[in-house]
């Protein structure tokens, strides 16, 4: 006969994979409404004040109206149809807080014409919200190909602030931003530097807070201007 407390774990778990069920449901029907190019399917899927980290400037897009005039551009560069996939899903799940991350695949023509097909690495956090898994947290990356194992031998760095947010008992979300200063290459030529903001998700085991995925986009120099930028040092 099972005891309280394996009781209570058995009913954490048959929940969790309820919840891990439901968030891929609703990743499924978020891609099926950017392939239709539904605007108002695509926000339903975020959070009223979401924080975003997206490819374009300003450094950080506030609120779900912000991801849905994001959309709307995107969607202006296309011919119909939009393809688009999320391939290797993973989620973790808390109680009422999950992350998950992926790689995800956008495709189609331009509307001169051209062909259009871009990988973006995902990271989300999920918070259960009135008994629905919405997206409160956004991250996503393309890969920077100059960047390998001996680039930063000799580069010089400043990280800001550590912003904690979305904190549970055994989950968390460090925010920080990187600049790194001008540096010589292996091959002699000497790169500007630049600047990178990060977003680490963390979840407690065995008594210790280990990282399970992160994000390291690049943030562009028309970026920067505090007057397009909702960030200020210390807070997120």
């Amino acid at each position: 006969m099972l005891k309280g407390k394996e009781v209570k774990e058995l009913t954490m778990t048959t929940q969790r994979t309820i919840d891990e069920v439901d968030i891929r449901r609703r990743m499924d029907k978020w891609a099926e409404a950017i392939r239709a190019v539904d605007l108002d399917g695509v926000t339903s899927n975020y959070a009223p004040d979401i924080a975003s980290f997206d490819l374009g400037p300003p450094l950080r897009h506030v609120g779900a109206q912000a991801k849905r005039k994001n959309w709307a551009e995107v969607f202006a560069m296309f011919q119909h149809p939009v393809d688009y996939e999320i391939r290797d899903l993973t989620i973790t799940m808390g109680d009422d807080v999950a992350f998950g991350h992926s790689l995800n695949r956008i495709s189609g023509t331009s509307k001169d014409g051209k062909k259009i097909d871009v990988w973006v690495r995902f990271t989300a956090c999920f918070r259960k919200m009135d008994s629905i898994w919405l997206i409160v947290h956004d991250h996503v990356s393309v890969g920077a190909t100059w960047v390998h194992e001996h680039v930063f031998k000799n580069a010089h760095g400043h990280i800001g602030a550590v912003v904690v947010r979305f904190s549970t008992q055994d989950t968390v979300v460090a925010i920080f931003t990187h600049d790194v200063e001008n540096f010589v290459l292996p091959d002699g030529t000497r790169n500007p530097g630049g600047n990178h903001r990060l977003s680490f998700f963390l979840v407690k085991h065995e008594g210790r807070r280990l990282i399970t995925s992160g994000q390291n986009t690049e943030i562009k120099p028309e970026a920067l201007d505090p007057s397009k930028s909702a960030l200020r040092k210390g807070s997120v």
